[in-house]
């Protein structure tokens, strides 16, 4: 009895290390929503667990403050007669809906979020288990540094474009609150994307052991097949399936480890669903106000090539949030595509026992059923055709706005 209860209590620590790892890849992000007064989790002894009272009482405080302060400084916009009126109401419409994202994000994410956050990390931890990668420090510090690197790019990217604006506009303290909810929109892009990232690295891995299997059966050579199971680095240059028996299940491990990813993806885009559709939303008012202030300065003030160019690299800018996101979400949809065409030459080779090829069909199975695509509340789906989906509203709205702008 004493025995069982140690190799229970063993096998927990290690899965609560396990977690540990998982989520130093993401610490970076976690602490700079922790300043925002966003808490996903509450961590003690590397257990998670939702956020305590005080916690929820410093996002709710958080919330308070920047609203009051939001709302005290935010300015009436002037009269319709005024050629620069909309551009205002565009731009107090844009700090609404910054201010909204943010207090439905904290809120959200800590009253009800919480344990679908702990889920998405608990099953990577079972995810890597499942892959032999949870051992491997140097796999988490290199994501843990690629996630640095991306931080560090978005904060110097802010700071210059926030010193731009106090150079050439009034300092204001709402211009300050706009740019630190600027900073949090990205920062819910970063998080969003790095998931996204993590759950194709394994899924790449996935592909890798497939792949050495395959070409291994194809060109007949010689299988190593150990009884243990290896905690080191994942080694694409050895086959981890194994040779082909009647005995091997490593197809079927395989398996039930993208169905982990599968349901790390639903969790991930039950998460994100609102955030996505406010980032979306935001940006499509931006480039609307944007255009129809570059219109009537262009009919107002003439052709200035300097301005012109500003505003085109604040469009880029803005279209920077739809890119990234669809970027991320195609590349995961490209793994999966690869996952599907290596299980199907799986299931081709005859050559292989029975019992393993049903075990591909059955992989393949959940290949359907999981597509791995992120949706935004099932009304579009966020890959690389989003892009185009949105030029292509962009440009028909900026047709209405210079028919418009001719009767204004």
């Amino acid at each position: 009895m004493v025995e069982v209860l140690e190799d229970n209590t063993k096998e927990n620590e290690e899965k609560h290390l396990d977690i540990h790892n998982v989520i130093s890849t993401v610490r970076p992000i976690i602490l700079f929503e922790y300043c925002c007064g966003i808490f996903r989790f509450s961590e003690t002894d590397n257990k998670l667990s939702p956020p305590n009272g005080k916690m929820k009482a410093y996002s709710v405080v958080t919330c308070c403050i920047i609203t009051s302060v939001t709302i005290l400084f935010l300015p009436l916009p002037g009269t319709l007669n005024d050629s620069s009126s909309f551009g205002d109401i565009m731009d107090k419409i844009l700090y609404l809906l910054l201010l909204i994202q943010y207090l439905t994000n904290a809120l959200i994410t800590c009253f009800l979020h919480c344990r679908n956050n702990i889920r998405i990390f608990s099953m990577f931890a079972e995810l890597d288990k499942t892959l032999n990668i949870n051992s491997n420090k140097s796999f988490y510090a290199s994501f843990k540094a690629r996630t640095v690197i991306y931080l560090i790019i978005i904060c110097t990217v802010h700071i210059i474009k926030t010193l731009y604006v106090f150079v050439t506009r009034e300092n204001t303290p709402l211009n300050m609150i706009t740019s630190g909810l600027y900073f949090f929109q990205k920062l819910i892009i970063l998080i969003f994307c790095v998931m996204i990232m993590m759950l194709k690295r394994r899924l790449d891995i996935i592909n890798d052991y497939i792949t050495r299997f395959v070409e291994e059966n194809d060109n007949n050579k010689v299988f190593v097949y150990t009884v243990t199971q290896s905690r080191n680095i994942p080694n694409t240059t050895c086959n981890w399936i194994g040779r082909p028996s009647h005995k091997n299940m490593k197809i079927h491990d395989l398996a039930l480890a993208y169905d982990h990813a599968g349901t790390i993806c639903n969790l991930i885009n039950d998460i994100f669903n609102f955030q996505m559709l406010m980032i979306l939303i935001t940006t499509f008012t931006c480039i609307v106000a944007t255009i129809w202030v570059l219109l009537h300065h262009y009919v107002f003030e003439g052709n200035s090539i300097g301005f012109i160019v500003i505003v085109a690299l604040w469009t880029i800018t803005l279209m920077l949030n739809v890119i990234v996101m669809s970027f991320a979400c195609e590349n995961l949809l490209s793994a999966r595509k690869e996952t599907k065409v290596l299980v199907n030459k799986v299931i081709m080779n005859y050559d292989l026992p029975k019992i393993m090829r049903n075990q591909a069909k059955a992989f393949m199975e959940l290949i359907e059923a999981w597509p791995l695509s992120i949706m935004v509340y099932d009304m579009f789906a966020v890959d690389i055709t989003m892009i185009l989906k949105f030029i292509s509203v962009a440009t028909t709205y900026l047709i209405v706005i210079i028919q418009i702008s001719h009767f204004i």
